[in-house]
């Protein structure tokens, strides 16, 4: 790969992607700078045949993270301990006990109503400043105020750390030079909130309480047992992406309603109609599929192949990286007609997309808090439909952007509030 394409790759994988779809359809080898040589496809059946062949394995794909979420995640194990972890994180959100409706009404219109009419802010601002407080009360429970606040001020301080992807992904640049340098801020940062956690964890030891947090400590003393570093890795996991990753996908939700107003119109009266319980309304979802269709916040998925094995017609050499793209599958005009286009109505029809949408990944590596952050982005986009109205601000210059490994709208998607 020449520096061009290596760089485009950092900067914006959408680009990189676009020139690739070009030259050689749905399914290429390239390689990545940090990746190596790997193979992209968006291609539904070998999507599907990726999803089921077990020599390829998802933690291995995903050690750049390490560093963030450290060894006993979700998102970095393999085998019996991901599938130990998994029993006991996803069924609390599959089964709807994580209260995602209250909290996230009562922090949605207090952004609200602080958000003055002619005043400028970023949808992410906006809505981080909803999903941080939700999954804060969600992994914790109802906190005092203050303790409440601190964990908020500790996260938000912690993401603070660095901007450019590459002191993530280069290994070299992990150099800890005191706290004024990027890596040292970054970890300085990261053992503050893994205090915080322990420091929760210390004080439920006669008393799980609520909370994630209080669900996974009674599993373990129901014999699912997990060391207190699983513990604070699966904490930190679920702080970190239970809410940037919802409000990078919101930013580009508010960036596309943003350009078609009519869509907005037809949701304002829908959520209008909805009640103050704000029942699911379809047109809604359609409209959050829509946008996670076409501007996906995670452009791939990753699979390390832990021995030979073959996709398609395409034979994959043990420690190769097989990478299911989302990016690639949800622009694929086989599937997807006029895929460039916002077209919500797509998702109206009943049709079954699987293995051609997923943008909460797929089979055994199917987000934990799907049902969770679906739930959270219906209220919040229904809300915001009912109770504003804005414009964006420079609309034309808002461009894909990498935030660390999300994809996000330049600027984080300015907009003005109108009424």
């Amino acid at each position: 790969m020449g520096l061009r394409q290596s760089l485009l790759w950092l900067r914006n994988p959408y680009h990189y992607l676009d020139e690739a779809m070009a030259r050689h359809g749905l399914t290429f080898r390239a390689r990545l700078p940090v990746v190596g040589p790997c193979l992209f496809t968006g291609d539904p059946a070998l999507v599907m045949q990726i999803e089921q062949d077990p020599a390829l394995v998802g933690g291995r794909g995903t050690t750049a993270l390490l560093p963030v979420v450290g060894k006993g995640s979700l998102i970095v194990l393999e085998g019996a301990r991901h599938e130990k972890h998994r029993r006991i994180f996803a069924p609390p959100f599959f089964a709807g006990r994580m209260d995602v409706e209250q909290g996230t009404r009562e922090w949605t219109l207090r952004s609200v109503d602080r958000l003055r009419v002619g005043e400028q802010t970023t949808a992410m601002a906006l809505i981080s400043g909803v999903t941080l407080n939700v999954i804060v009360e969600v992994v914790f429970g109802k906190l005092p105020e203050a303790r409440h606040r601190r964990a908020v001020a500790l996260i938000e301080s912690w993401m603070r750390s660095f901007d450019a992807p590459l002191v993530l992904f280069v290994r070299a640049l992990h150099l800890d030079l005191g706290p004024s340098s990027p890596w040292g801020r970054f970890r300085r940062n990261r053992d503050a909130v893994v205090r915080f956690v322990r420091e929760e964890l210390a004080a439920r030891a006669a008393d799980p309480g609520l909370g994630l947090l209080g669900h996974a400590l009674r599993r373990a003393a129901a014999g699912e047992a997990l060391d207190e570093d699983e513990l604070v890795s699966e904490c930190i996991t679920f702080l970190l992406f239970g809410h940037d990753t919802t409000a990078a996908a919101m930013a580009w939700v508010l960036y596309h309603l943003g350009l078609h107003p009519e869509v907005r119109e037809q949701l304002r009266e829908e959520a209008r109609g909805a009640g103050p319980d704000l029942r699911p309304c379809r047109r809604v979802r359609a409209v959050i599929d829509e946008s996670m269709r076409l501007t996906p916040v995670v452009v791939h998925l990753t699979r390390h192949a832990d021995r030979a094995t073959r996709v398609g017609p395409y034979a994959v050499r043990q420690n190769e990286r097989v990478l299911p793209s989302a990016y690639i599958a949800h622009r694929n005009p086989a599937v997807f007609e006029e895929p460039s286009r916002f077209l919500p109505e797509r998702f109206l029809g009943g049709r079954d997309y699987r293995h051609a949408y997923f943008p909460f990944g797929l089979g055994a590596r199917l987000c934990a808090g799907m049902p969770f952050a679906l739930r959270q982005m219906e209220i919040m986009t229904s809300l915001l439909a009912a109770h504003i109205d804005y414009e964006l601000v420079d609309a034309a210059h808002i461009r894909p952007a990498r935030k660390m490994v999300l994809m996000v709208p330049s600027g984080g998607t300015r907009l003005r509030r109108t009424q």
